[in-house]
């Protein structure tokens, strides 16, 4: 599985995708879904081996009674250091109404961006050229596009260099959740 993308404006505008490429057993799958709610303004994306995802994906649906700190806390938990390539992210606003972003990968990388009211946070989760694809996600950001435009011109950029990497995407922008390919929203 290969790229998930997050960006909050100065703390008043969320943005989250992921492509939908999946490859398994040498199959190509273009309608794959990594990027799901976990409760309100609360969403879960996942790069990676899909198997050991939607086992983390799977407790954290049983425990979304928990704060995001206590789900964030549980998900820390349960990705361990391994072989398999994993990373999650979680995302949205928390029960202040502050937006965040977390990860955690299978080294046990974690990233905490900085939301603030004075900046564009963002944290890019990929399995290759992570390095690449957020040097081309902060240029988008840094020449002014909108967050959304970035997003989507960075998958397509990523898409273009990496065969893991599909163009087509799902999209959360603040509270809804589109499957979006070629340009066209689909609900």
């Amino acid at each position: 599985m290969s790229i998930v993308i997050c960006v909050v404006n100065r703390n008043n505008e969320f943005c989250m995708a992921a492509d939908k490429r999946a490859i398994k057993n040498g199959i190509i799958n273009d309608n794959y879904q990594k990027l799901f709610k976990l409760k309100e303004d609360v969403y879960f994306g996942m790069t990676g081996i899909a198997e050991k995802g939607h086992k983390v994906l799977k407790q954290l649906m049983y425990n979304t009674h928990l704060s995001v700190t206590e789900l964030i806390k549980l998900t820390n938990s349960m990705v361990k250091p391994n072989q398999s390539k994993l990373t999650i992210m979680i995302a949205g606003k928390d029960e202040k109404g502050n937006f965040f972003i977390w990860q955690k990968n299978h080294k046990s990388e974690i990233v905490i961006a900085d939301v603030s009211v004075d900046n564009i946070a963002f944290s890019l989760s990929t399995n290759e050229n992570s390095e690449l694809f957020d040097n081309y996600l902060r240029s988008e950001l840094q020449a002014g596009k909108f967050i959304e435009e970035a997003i989507i011109n960075t998958i397509k950029y990523a898409s273009e260099i990496d065969d893991s990497i599909s163009k087509d995407f799902h999209i959360v922008t603040n509270k809804s959740l589109h499957g979006r390919t070629d340009n066209k929203y689909e609900e």
